[in-house]
């Protein structure tokens, strides 16, 4: 946790994410973190401390943060809000062992295809669906921080 209102991200959050994964002896088989655009660009912008690098340094196809991969996307969320800090805080999520997170996929893609609705302007309406859940097999693999402040 950041504090009350979040906290700005810093150095010792990507640290300590790290940290309380590793003191509960999960083993490090597929670590790294996940983070979506803002907090990625927000931790290109900041300094580990006076007078050093910035907390994320390097090519953006390859760039570790605390020696682990970065992954990004989107899909993490970036408008949360706590205590005064109402739609501005963004998760940063670090796992020892991503394999914990299971994807389950059910069925197969269903397809519809509905030459009808929109007959009249010649077009075909196709929908697609696919069904899936998440569940995490073993929660002390993961550590996350959702009060991050990175406006």
């Amino acid at each position: 946790a950041g504090g009350a209102n979040g906290a700005t991200f810093n150095w010792g959050h990507v640290v300590d994410l790290e940290s309380r994964v590793a003191e509960t002896d999960v083993a490090m088989n597929r670590p790294g973190y996940l983070a979506n655009a803002a907090t990625r660009a927000w931790l290109r912008k900041t300094q580990r401390g006076p007078d050093m690098g910035f907390i994320l340094e390097g090519k953006v196809q390859d760039e570790p943060l605390n020696s682990w991969p970065l992954l990004v996307s989107n899909n993490v969320p970036k408008n949360l809000s706590k205590g005064t800090s109402n739609g501005i805080c963004s998760s940063l999520i670090f796992s020892g062992d991503w394999s914990e997170l299971l994807v389950a996929q059910f069925g197969e893609l269903d397809v519809i295809v509905d030459p009808y609705t929109f007959a009249s302007t010649a077009t075909v309406r196709i929908t697609i669906n696919q069904f899936v859940d998440i569940a995490v097999r073993q929660p002390k693999a993961f550590s996350i921080m959702e009060d991050g402040l990175t406006a």
